[in-house]
């Protein structure tokens, strides 16, 4: 499925900005 790729994208990126943010 295309959408999940993107939502894999899109997780790896959020996680990114959590560990930013601590």
């Amino acid at each position: 499925m295309v959408w999940n790729k993107a939502d894999h994208t899109g997780n790896e990126i959020f996680m990114s900005i959590k560990l930013e943010l601590k």
